[in-house]
C-alpha cells in the first residue's frame, strides 16, 4: 500500500482454542495416513501436516515475512501437543518469540481474545485464525498500516471463491463487512452469518471477513463487555461493532486474493494440492 512505512504491528495473536469438531467428523471418502489421522481425531487443526509441515507453520512463516516477531497462541486447556509446538517455535523460527494464553472455556472469540491482554500489553497487534492461511499481501498491509487505529481486512467474495478452497455455499456462514457510504475505507457494520449476503454488496462487491484484524488495546474493553450470542458465546464481531459504534474508527483493508481454510478432512487434500503441487 502506498504511503506505508516500516511494520508497526510487530506482534500477532492466533486463535487456536477451537475443538475441531467438523475436522473430527468421519468421512468415508477421505483416507489419511496414521500420523495425520491421529491429529485429526484430536481436532488439532493447526498441527495437521500439509506437505510435511504443520499447517500453522505456513502462517508463522508469512507472519515473519510481514515483520511479525512476537506471537501469542490462545489455546484450550490441556492442549499438550499445541503447547509443545509453541515452545519449539523460537528454535524452529529464529528471531521469533512465542507465548501461550489459555481460554479456560469455549465461550466465543471475544472471550478468547481477552486472555491475550497480558501478552500484547499496550501495543497494536494482528489477530487471526490458526485454521486459515492468509495471503502475504494482506498480512503485510495489515502489519504496515499506521499505528493507533484498528483495521478490518475484507476479502472480495468473488476472489475468495475463485482462489480459495471455500465454496460459495459457505458464504452464509461467514461475516460480512459493510463499509460506510460516505467513507468506503471505513467500516460501518459487521453482519454475522447473514441469511442473504448479497444485500450487503457495495459498488458491486461483497466484502467477507475471515477473522483477520489489527487492533489497538481498546478492543479488550469491548471484549470484556461483549453481548452473548443466541448460542451463548461472546463473539468478536459484536465487540468490533461496539468499538466502531463508540466512535473509534475501524479502517478497511481490502484483499482480492484467496484464503485457504482447514475445516474438514476433505480440505486436507485440497490444501495439499494448492500448497504442495
Amino acid at each position: 500500500m502506498e504511503g506505508m512505512g516500516m511494520a508497526t504491528a510487530v506482534q500477532a495473536v492466533i486463535l487456536a482454542a477451537g475443538r475441531g469438531t467438523r475436522l473430527q467428523k468421519p468421512d468415508p471418502t477421505v483416507v489419511l495416513d496414521p500420523e495425520t489421522e491421529a491429529i485429526v481425531k484430536q481436532g488439532i487443526k493447526a498441527l495437521v501436516p500439509i506437505g510435511g509441515r504443520s499447517f500453522l507453520d505456513y502462517s508463522i512463516h508469512r507472519l515473519m515475512d510481514a515483520g511479525i516477531r512476537r506471537v501469542c497462541l490462545i489455546l484450550a486447556p490441556c492442549s499438550e501437543p499445541l503447547e509443545a509446538y509453541v515452545n519449539a517455535l523460537p528454535e524452529r523460527f529464529p528471531g521469533l518469540s512465542a507465548s501461550i494464553a489459555v481460554q479456560p472455556e469455549a465461550k466465543g472469540t471475544a472471550h478468547a481474545l481477552r486472555f491475550a491482554r497480558q501478552a500484547t500489553g499496550d501495543g497494536d497487534f494482528l489477530m487471526l485464525n490458526s485454521d486459515n492461511l492468509y495471503p502475504d499481501s494482506a498480512l503485510r498491509d495489515m502489519a504496515d498500516s499506521p499505528a493507533g487505529v484498528s483495521y478490518a481486512c475484507g476479502f472480495d467474495q468473488e476472489s475468495l471463491v475463485a482462489e480459495s478452497n471455500i465454496e460459495s455455499s459457505r458464504l452464509s456462514q461467514l461475516g460480512i463487512l459493510v463499509p460506510r457510504s460516505d467513507d468506503p475505507d471505513a467500516l460501518e457494520r459487521v453482519v454475522e452469518k447473514p441469511s442473504d449476503p448479497s444485500v450487503y454488496r457495495r459498488d458491486g462487491r461483497l466484502w467477507v471477513t475471515m477473522n483477520l484484524w489489527r487492533f489497538t488495546p481498546d478492543i479488550y474493553d469491548f471484549c470484556d463487555h461483549a453481548q452473548s450470542s443466541p448460542r451463548g458465546e461472546f463473539e468478536l464481531t459484536s465487540a468490533v461493532q461496539d468499538l466502531s459504534d463508540s466512535g473509534r474508527p475501524i479502517r478497511m483493508i481490502r484483499s482480492r486474493e484467496g484464503v485457504l481454510d482447514l475445516t474438514s478432512r476433505a480440505d486436507i487434500f485440497r490444501l495439499q494440492s494448492i500448497l504442495c503441487p
